[in-house]
């Protein structure tokens, strides 16, 4: 298993760098991750609203056309251990991930035989109490834990070789079950988190859609259409405030769930956010 990462590091896929004193081996940017229209299907069809899953996605190093790209065409689900054992810290599986590891350094062991490299991955449950609950709970699970935070920076002892590959977050959507978050954080190739680069991708979704709204042109009569339903929506407003606020909190909460789409987008970096097809996901030069 040590070749395998010898080999990648002379072939340019692995670099190294030096953290607390250790050599440690890491991807090699710029890079893409390609997820495969089948795994995608499968991540979505595993996964739970209620309950965390995890495992490991193989991701087999190509070069086309000189880009690196790690194509993921496999994956193996672990049991979720956290409940094997009494805990004192409400951790159970609607909250937390603890692999099982008999059965994931059985599948390590495959994995790299078979000349992959591993992207461990857990998934967020958005189960909430109630509508409104659901969606902003949808779009905070896309963010990573402090415990997943410091579990980014965990290595892998392969001989003497140590390496350190980023991990995925999977997130679902349980207002509209098209939806799936795919994320990879750190391995010193990606930030810990997702939330400048939501933002991101929430501007360019903007500018995309003032772009094309400032190109329509409106005739006179749906202008005054336009003023005559924007008044009526501010007369229900201020009339019906009990009512109306919740839809107004709903939008407001929803939007920013619409907004991370990458659909439209070439290079979604860190994540790519999407409904069906495979998903490339765009690591910058670190």
């Amino acid at each position: 298993m040590e070749q395998i990462l010898i080999e990648y590091k002379n072939e340019g896929y692995l670099d190294t760098k030096i953290f607390d004193g250790d050599e440690l081996l890491h991807l090699t940017t710029p890079c893409r991750f390609r997820v495969t229209e089948d795994i995608v299907s499968d991540l979505k069809k595993n996964y739970k609203v209620d309950e965390e899953i995890g495992g490991v996605l193989w991701a087999k190093p190509t070069t086309k056309n000189g880009e690196i790209i790690y194509i993921i065409d496999k994956v193996s689900y672990i049991r979720n251990a956290i409940e094997d054992n009494r805990r004192n810290d409400n951790r159970n599986k609607s909250n937390a991930y603890l692999p099982d590891s008999k059965q994931l350094n059985q599948t390590l062991n495959n994995l790299f035989l078979q000349g992959y490299l591993p992207v461990k991955f857990h998934t967020h449950p958005v189960k909430g109490t109630n509508f409104l609950h659901n969606l902003t709970y949808t779009n905070l699970m896309t963010e990573t834990s402090e415990q997943d935070k410091r579990e980014s920076s965990h290595h892998l002892v392969i001989g003497s070789k140590k390496l350190l590959m980023p991990r995925g977050l999977i997130v679902g959507n349980d207002i509209s079950s098209s939806d799936i978050f795919i994320g990879v954080y750190n391995g010193f190739i990606a930030p810990t988190e997702f939330e400048n680069s939501k933002k991101k991708i929430q501007q360019e979704n903007f500018n995309k859609t003032a772009d094309l709204v400032s190109t329509i042109n409106f005739r006179d009569g749906q202008k005054v259409g336009l003023a005559i339903g924007a008044a009526l929506l501010l007369f229900v407003i201020v009339k019906y405030p009990k009512h109306s606020l919740p839809v107004i909190i709903g939008l407001g909460a929803i939007l920013p769930i619409l907004m991370t789409n990458t659909r439209n987008l070439e290079n979604p970096n860190y994540f790519n956010k999407l409904s069906l097809g495979s998903a490339d996901i765009f690591i910058p030069k670190s």
